[in-house]
């Protein structure tokens, strides 16, 4: 597997998910792979084979990847190049393509 080719930048805190955010996460999650995940939240003793996914993130406001710096609204200098078009290819091969706004990485 190929090292992530960008650079996450300032500004940069801990925070904790919300909670709707962090269930999309683990359904994503659960979509994309094999093994069950679930949430820290939810977590009890019959939960010992899941793969928990943690609330507690580091929150990015900026990503570098070469010479391009895309922003978030995090970092209000780079509100410009938080907007995004984002594409699915669907199960049918068709392509969904969404407009956006990065809110953090």
């Amino acid at each position: 597997m190929e090292p992530f080719p960008g650079e996450l930048m300032s500004p940069c805190h801990e925070t904790n998910l919300p909670a709707d955010i962090l269930d999309l996460l683990v359904e994503y999650y659960d979509n994309s792979y094999d093994d069950y995940f679930i949430s820290i939240s939810s977590m009890s003793t019959s939960s010992i084979n899941c793969n928990i996914v943690n609330s507690r993130i580091k929150q990015y406001g900026r990503l570098r990847i070469g010479a391009d710096i895309y922003g978030s609204v995090q970092a209000a200098r780079y509100e410009k190049s938080s907007y995004i078009l984002a594409r699915f290819i669907q199960d049918d091969e068709s392509i969904d393509t969404y407009a956006g706004q990065v809110q953090f990485f």
